[in-house]
């Protein structure tokens, strides 16, 4: 039997953290004062997930949209992308990172896992990684143990990769969880 997940499992698993933790975590940070602004991010979110639209760019548009905890020099750094202008999103991300944004560090982490705007190295990834990790991110410990498994910036270590994905695991809530989690936003604003 086969353990490995491929790519598409890996990243629609993934994708579905990120979908059920942004719900929560908006319908924690007020919209019980506005259901309306619930249903459409909720449903925007579901909608670019069924489309495979990078989750990880909708939630930085989501963050922006609402003025939830990015730095200025996050910001910057998110409108200089928008624009093309990597170089100067590099910038500002990175000097976003170094004061210990952790949504910069993440973005970082994905720019060079992916070679969006930067040379593709997977050294310089996993070291974002790594630093968001410090900070308890469960994204951040999932991509590492995602890195350790494929040997992608390190040489391939199965049990590395099981020790972070046991933290990513004993730091967020289970499938199932999520799932509930969802059906419960779902219910409360009434997205029928």
């Amino acid at each position: 039997m086969n353990n490995h997940l491929d790519n598409q499992q890996s990243t629609t698993f993934h994708q579905l953290g990120h979908f059920i933790k942004t719900c929560r975590s908006l319908a924690e940070t007020g919209f019980n004062k506005n259901p309306n602004l619930a249903k459409s991010v909720i449903l925007l979110i579901a909608s670019l997930l069924y489309a495979k639209v990078s989750m990880k760019n909708t939630l930085f548009i989501l963050i922006l949209a609402l003025g939830l905890n990015a730095s200025a020099d996050f910001k910057k750094g998110f409108s200089a992308a928008q624009r093309g202008d990597y170089k100067t999103a590099l910038k500002e991300y990175k000097a976003a990172a170094v004061q210990g944004d952790l949504n910069a560090q993440l973005v970082l982490g994905g720019l060079y896992y992916y070679g969006t705007g930067v040379t593709q190295d997977y050294q310089q990834s996993l070291d974002w990684y790594k630093q968001a990790a410090e900070q308890q991110d469960p994204d951040a410990e999932y991509e590492i143990g995602l890195m350790y498994a494929e040997g992608l910036g390190v040489e391939q270590d199965l049990v590395q990769a099981r020790q972070w994905l046991q933290k990513t695991l004993s730091n967020q809530k289970s499938v199932d969880t999520l799932i509930e989690d969802a059906q419960q936003v779902w219910e409360k604003y009434k997205l029928n």
